[in-house]
């Protein structure tokens, strides 16, 4: 029917829009500007008495997110002095688990507080617990860890931001997969070819979806810049 065709149609757009606007937002927390710290500075502000703990507001609404769900994580420490320690974690709940993550140190709470707005208006945040966003770090990496994913090199840096986390008393149903799969969604620094590979190998042909993206070579010129301004993981 014509008119069956035409909410299909709208449909359709409506779910590219959203995945469009998901792998914008993805993009630009990657590309979060903040000044590299010293290892042995960010292991003394992991120490630091929690200041806060943010966490993206549509993480658990997988349309939204467009696929299994991305969860944009802060976990902010304060020094007496007024420094701010800032741990950011990128969780993909559809397969990867944690793919980016990466811990700052800010002199004052007004440089912190450039950093957090960058990150905002990418993608909005909501304050969280630290139990909640320890379980959703949590259960993305043991999720991941089915089809041989691992974490970010980076995440072992930002992990101790997360000390006196008890991940188990949060009870916030956390979104894996979707439809009871792996769902993949390429990102602009993915390899979309070897993942889908690893899920190939690991649970079979039919056995998960994805949705990668053809960038035009504007976008793919982009994504270079945000790959070269994005903060790397150390060694």
């Amino acid at each position: 029917m014509p008119g069956d065709q035409e909410r299909r149609r709208k449909l359709l757009e409506k779910k590219a829009a959203k995945r469009k606007e998901r792998k914008r937002a993805e993009a630009k927390s990657a590309a979060a500007v903040a000044p590299p710290s010293s290892r042995a500075l960010i292991r003394t502000a992991a120490t630091w008495p929690l200041y806060e703990c943010w966490i993206n507001k549509n993480w658990q609404d997988v349309e939204l997110t467009g696929g299994g769900g991305l969860a944009e994580i802060i976990v902010a420490r304060r020094s007496p002095s007024g420094q701010i320690g800032a741990a950011v974690f990128v969780v993909d709940l559809g397969c990867l688990g944690v793919k980016n993550a990466y811990a700052r140190v800010f002199p004052s709470e007004s440089a912190y507080a450039d950093f957090f707005e960058h990150l905002d208006q990418a993608s909005p945040l909501g304050k969280a617990d630290l139990n909640l966003v320890a379980r959703v770090i949590e259960e993305g990496i043991a999720y991941a860890k089915r089809f041989g994913f691992r974490p970010s090199q980076g995440y072992y840096e930002a992990v101790p931001f997360l000390a006196g986390a008890k991940p188990a008393e949060s009870h916030v149903v956390v979104p894996l997969g979707r439809d009871g799969k792996p769902f993949y969604v390429s990102g602009p620094s993915d390899n979309p070819k070897q993942v889908i590979a690893q899920l190939m190998r690991t649970v079979g042909e039919g056995n998960f979806d994805y949705i990668v993206h053809v960038p035009s070579s504007e976008v793919r010129i982009q994504e270079v810049i945000d790959r070269e301004a994005a903060p790397e993981d150390e060694e």
